[in-house]
């Protein structure tokens, strides 16, 4: 009788209405836990979301007989032209998804597919495994993929959860077909040592990546920006991390105002919190009533050190537009204890420090309106992939985010950094870094060149943040791609970082283009390898001077003044030059006694 009322119910989700389809989700999970209840069974969520789930993604299912435990159950389905199995169990709610029989070879063979396996496996792919089974009655062998993920629900985000992980799975069997192919095509015999040294080279990969990223706030990336105190810290105080937050004073103040409002806030979830913009804002709504208003924080922290910092963050509406405000943000971290209180406190910061500025905004139109700006350009492109029409450089990088979750994140970010909205773009381009980065290896050559360019949307974040080190991590990958493009924000990170390597690489960039200038055997020079040579003796000579190597970076001055690009930059640094040497003089004569 269970397995009669099983089968009409099943029966009764296809080809039925929207509101159909949820009567029967509600009385198939009524019906499961009666079924569980009687029976004296676990109730069986994952098999029941799971069927409640693929008509929600237009995927054809039947269960199957794929071999599996007694208190598991089965289905075989396709997706995007590849079958798969699912595998469901009552003790929990994880399920293992298959990719069978992608590849088949004689018994003979057997040596090479479990070296192609292991060879993937090494790689430490998140939740995705690839296996041999031996059919011996055929003598065949045969590779399996199986990733697995939790299904407990058939919300929007899980369904994009599983497309993404069943669309990686033909990446991860093409990338294992070529492992094999490259072995079989191999005349080596020595396998074994070769798979154990490869195994090393990715676990050490692994390693360096972990030990060189830089410490992350918890959580930070996976939500949208909303402007608060804690958002700012984690990304200005990186290195200090973790910090611990002691207390906020702040002054507000607005026109007609007879004294300023003062703040106070001792909770550190609420320093945390603390949303600034909205704050401010409590002054009016549109640049006419906030012109001449001002927020002013002093957030002090105590390192893992133990160490206080005073941290200053000051706030300023800057201008309007029918859509959004512009607000001024500088935030410093001066040298001493600060008052919100003292009249002269943002600019004693500035002198002492160097403050950085950005710009961030306050949309009027809210988060609904710009999901149905990116849903319809999302829809767009999609319907003009399947007429077979060619996709714009936009379009193109958006669906190489392979979510719409992602794709979001990558067509907002650009949005933001067109418009010089460098902070808030940086966490949406570090949203879809962090999807990205580990699938890097199965990219193909147009994929990776929109990954570069995502390299360097973040580091010229960073760096117009001021933030050279964490712009460094980021353009250090795109070091060896000979692009002028890449290489001047490179440079620029290094020159404006100080950084210790920065004479190393440029001298490196300018013997490469003499090379390549003698190779290619051009009487003439394109202008533009031209103006890039000129920009790194330029950035050549600044970090001379900060190598106090004052007399070559003269000379490298001196040679750049008969070019129009370089004449201006080229006297504020001789300039410069000749001021260091002059309080040099001054500190070395001596006074009397």
């Amino acid at each position: 009788m269970f397995a009669l009322l099983e089968f009409l119910l099943q029966s009764l989700c296809k080809g039925v209405s929207k509101t159909a389809s949820w009567l029967h989700s509600l009385w198939l999970i009524a019906y499961r836990r009666f079924k569980s209840t009687v029976k004296g069974e676990a109730y069986p969520q994952s098999s029941t979301m799971l069927e409640l789930l693929f008509p929600k993604m237009q995927i054809e299912w039947k269960e199957s007989e794929f071999k599996c435990q007694e208190d598991e159950r089965a289905y075989d389905f396709t997706f995007q032209g590849g079958h798969f199995v699912a595998v469901c169990s009552r003790r929990n709610t994880m399920v293992s998804f298959y990719y069978p029989y992608f590849v088949a070879r004689p018994l003979g063979a057997l040596t090479a597919m479990r070296h192609a396996s292991n060879e993937f496996n090494s790689l430490a792919v998140a939740n995705f495994a690839t296996y041999y089974i031996i059919d011996a009655q055929e003598h065949q062998v045969y590779l399996y993929m199986r990733f697995g993920m939790p299904i407990d629900s058939t919300k929007r985000s899980v369904q994009e959860m599983l497309a993404a992980q069943l669309e990686a799975t033909f990446a991860h069997v093409r990338r294992t077909k070529a492992e094999l192919e490259k072995i079989e095509a191999s005349d080596d015999n020595n396998l074994e040592e070769n798979t154990a040294i490869s195994e090393r080279l990715n676990v050490l990969s692994h390693v360096a990546e972990m030990n060189y990223a830089p410490a992350l706030a918890e959580g930070f990336e996976t939500k949208e920006q909303k402007h608060t105190v804690g958002e700012v810290l984690w990304t200005f105080l990186p290195n200090e991390e973790p910090v611990t937050l002691l207390r906020m004073e702040g002054v507000l103040t607005g026109e007609g105002d007879c004294e300023p409002s003062t703040i106070e806030v001792l909770e550190a979830e609420e320093m945390k919190n603390f949303p600034f913009v909205e704050y401010l804002m409590t002054k009016g709504t549109t640049f006419e009533t906030l012109k001449n208003s001002a927020l002013t924080l002093v957030i002090s922290v105590s390192t893992q050190e133990g160490e206080r910092k005073d941290c200053l963050l000051h706030v300023l509406c800057e201008s309007e537009t029918n859509y959004d405000l512009f607000f001024r943000v500088t935030f410093t971290c001066p040298t001493g204890i600060l008052l919100p209180q003292h009249s002269a406190v943002v600019a004693k910061a500035e002198q002492q420090n160097s403050a950085t500025t950005f710009v961030l905004a306050y949309d009027k139109v809210g988060d609904g309106e710009r999901r149905k700006e990116f849903e319809y350009f999302w829809n767009e492109t999609r319907d003009a992939l399947e007429r077979g029409e060619d996709l714009t450089e936009a379009q193109d990088e958006m669906m190489a985010c392979t979510t719409p979750y992602y794709g979001y994140c990558m067509y907002w970010g650009r949005r933001f950094y067109a418009s010089e909205r460098y902070y808030e773009a940086l966490a949406y381009f570090k949203n879809v870094f962090r999807w990205l980065s580990p699938r890097f290896s199965y990219m193909n050559k147009g994929q990776r060149a929109h990954f570069f360019e995502l390299l360097f949307s973040i580091g010229s974040c960073y760096s117009a943040l001021g933030l050279y080190q964490q712009a460094y991590y980021y353009l250090d990958g795109l070091y060896s791609l000979n692009n002028h493009k890449y290489n001047r924000a490179y440079v620029n990170a290094l020159v404006n970082g100080h950084d210790f390597r920065a004479l190393f690489v440029i001298d490196r960039y300018l013997d490469q283009e003499q090379k390549q200038s003698e190779s290619e055997g051009t009487e003439v020079e394109e202008p533009e390898r031209q103006a890039f040579v000129r920009f790194l003796k330029r950035r050549r000579g600044t970090a001379l001077i900060d190598a106090d190597l004052l007399d070559e970076a003269e000379q490298q001055f001196q040679a750049l003044l008969e070019f129009p690009d370089s004449e201006g930059i080229a006297l504020e640094e001789l300039l410069r030059i000749q001021q260091i040497r002059n309080d040099k003089e001054e500190n070395t004569q001596p006074t009397d006694s």
